[in-house]
């Protein structure tokens, strides 16, 4: 019986080969070693977090919202998908 050669696998952020544990974003159909799985400007690790894949980058959601998100008019905070929320702490 022959047995077919494995699938290679490679990390989208270093191109690297990867061997073990690895990140497997569905949603962008990329694959990323779990030291590879950061935000493209602060490095914050994703895992488990909410992310944003723009233009071939990862980014956690605060760097998100500086760079690309709408800002409200008002108080000029970012919008996340169309959503503004303003949290009020009583003093």
């Amino acid at each position: 019986m022959q047995h077919s050669p494995p699938i290679l696998q490679y990390c989208h952020s270093c191109e690297q080969m990867i061997y073990n544990r690895h990140i497997n974003a569905a949603n962008i159909q990329k694959k990323y070693h779990l030291a590879c799985f950061v935000c493209s400007e602060c490095k914050y690790q994703l895992k488990g977090k909410q992310f944003y894949f723009v233009r071939d980058n990862l980014f956690c959601l605060t760097c998100y919202g500086l760079k690309f998100a709408k800002k409200c008019s008002v108080c000029k905070e970012p919008c996340y998908n169309g959503l503004h929320f303003n949290f009020f702490i009583n003093s």
